[in-house]
Parts: C-alpha cells; structure tokens; sequence
C-alpha cells in the first residue's frame, strides 16, 4: 500500500507528495486455516467439530503508516494553498516567526526529515472452536 505525506490545512488532511514518495507498506500475506469433521452417531444424529485460524504462522505485517506530517494546522489563504508551496519550506517559515507549528513525531525526525513510523499490523493470530450437533 502507498504512503503518502500528508499535512493538516483548516482542519483537514491533504496529500502535499505524491502517494507513494515516502515508501509503500510491505507486502502483506495471510494464511488461514479452516478444519471441521463430521462424526456420525446414531441413524440421522451428527456432530460436527470445527476449528478456524486466523493469521497461522501469526505474521505481524504493518498494514498502515502515520503520514500527517505537522500537528498544527497550516496558516494559509486560499489563494496561496492552491497556487502551490513547499511544505517543509512553510513549516520552517511558521517556527522561525513563532508560530505554534510542530511537527508530528511519529512521521518527522528531530532533523526534520519524513521517516514515517507504523501504527496498524495485520491482526493478530486467533482460534476459534466450533461443536454442532444435529440430529
């Protein structure tokens, strides 16, 4: 999956990079298992036992990245925000003048560099166990 850079402007994300500039997410494989047995009692009575694995081998593959890059909204008009700016740039310009401008640390290294962190893996592995009887 593509990851993308993505800053906060009148409350609301937008893409500044294109999707996949920052890296993808690894390629994500999952393996199920599903086994159930039918056990014949007497004339039409059964029993029919189950069990189902989510995620077999328990592969904790990252599934999502952090991408909002700024933690407080961008300070622009309209005018400037569709002519286009370098977001890195107007950041540097909102801490130089004091503005409340910080950047977020899970997807910003103190140097100011995209290093965006994962906050969403592939499930965990889980069982589940199933006993019908019919008759």
């Amino acid at each position: 999956m593509p990851v993308g850079a993505l800053v906060t402007w009148q409350g609301y994300p937008v893409f500044v990079s294109t999707r996949d500039s920052p890296g993808r997410t690894p390629f994500q494989q999952r393996y199920d298992l599903y086994l159930q047995q039918d056990i014949r009692i007497k004339g039409n009575h059964r029993i029919n036992l189950s069990v189902n694995i989510d995620n077999l081998f328990d592969i904790k593959t990252v599934t999502d990245m952090n991408q909002t890059m700024n933690r407080d909204s961008l300070n622009l008009d309209d005018a400037t925000f569709f002519a286009g700016f370098d977001p890195w740039q107007l950041m540097q310009q909102e801490l130089a003048a004091g503005h409340n401008m910080r950047y977020n640390p899970l997807v910003v290294n103190a140097d100011g560099t995209f290093n965006s962190k994962p906050y969403s893996y592939m499930s965990r592995r889980a069982f589940r166990f199933a006993v019908k009887y019919s008759f």
